[in-house]
C-alpha cells in the first residue's frame, strides 16, 4: 500500500535539488564574468551553495546569482577545501520563477585565477503542486 500524505512539508529532504555549476577555469582579470548557468523550469528557492575548486593564486571569488540579482554573497576559497557560500539575507534574492537562471559568475584579480571552479547549489521548488511559499506553512 503506498504512503499517502495530505501535506508535506517543504523542509523535508524529498523537495531538494542540487544542480553542480562548473566545473570551469577561471583566468585573471574577470569581473563578475558568467560560467555556467541552470534553469530548474519551476519556481524554486536557493537553501545552500558549496564552493569548490582545485587550484586557485592570488585573490579569486565565485558567486551564484538568480538572473541578474545575487543570491550569494562572493566567496573565495582555499584549493581542495569545499567552503559554504553565504545566503543572501532578503527572501527574494534566493527565489526564482519558472524562466529564471541560476548563474555562476566569477570576479578574479590582476594575478588571481580558479582551476576547476564549480559550485553546488541545492534549491527546492515554491509555490507548485501543493507546496507553500514560505518553509513551515501549510
Amino acid at each position: 500500500m503506498p504512503v499517502k500524505k495530505k501535506h508535506m512539508d517543504p523542509n523535508d529532504d524529498i523537495h531538494l535539488k542540487v544542480v553542480t555549476l562548473g566545473p570551469t577555469d577561471v583566468a585573471i582579470s574577470q569581473t563578475a564574468t558568467e560560467y555556467d548557468e541552470y534553469t530548474p523550469g519551476f519556481a524554486f528557492e536557493i537553501t545552500k551553495a558549496e564552493i569548490y575548486v582545485i587550484a586557485t593564486t592570488a585573490t579569486a571569488s565565485a558567486i551564484v546569482n538568480i538572473g541578474a540579482v545575487a543570491a550569494t554573497v562572493a566567496r573565495t576559497t582555499t584549493a581542495k577545501v569545499p567552503a559554504a557560500c553565504v545566503l543572501a539575507t532578503a527572501l527574494a534574492a534566493r527565489r526564482g520563477s519558472a524562466t529564471d537562471t541560476i548563474k555562476l559568475l566569477s570576479t578574479t584579480d590582476g594575478s588571481g585565477d580558479y582551476t576547476g571552479l564549480r559550485i553546488r547549489v541545492t534549491f527546492r521548488p515554491i509555490g507548485i503542486g501543493g507546496l507553500p511559499d514560505q518553509p513551515g506553512t501549510q
